[in-house]
């Protein structure tokens, strides 16, 4: 019986790394996961990430959306047209 529960109490602690290392907090998933059990695996699926976003992420949220790309490129050619005109009228 006291194996079992040592096995379970160790099981949880591992899990609640385990849910820690997504979370960004490794150490305080297993303290938590270990001191509570399947409690503390609960309260760690439920506080918010620690680590920052992936690269990938990052790299999305700084991408300008498609309809200001497409507002910009049509400015960049009305100021082209724009200049073109100008220079056809100096001379």
């Amino acid at each position: 019986m006291t194996t079992q529960l040592i096995a379970v109490w160790i099981a949880t602690g591992l899990g609640g790394w385990l849910i820690g290392v997504t979370r960004g907090r490794p150490v305080w998933g297993f303290v938590i996961g270990f001191g509570l059990g399947f409690i503390g695996m609960i309260i760690m699926l439920v506080l918010p990430s620690k680590t920052p976003k992936t690269q990938k992420l990052m790299m999305e949220d700084r991408r300008p959306p498609l309809d200001a790309v497409r507002m910009s490129a049509s400015i960049a050619r009305a100021l082209l047209w724009a200049e073109k005109d100008l220079n056809l009228r100096r001379r």
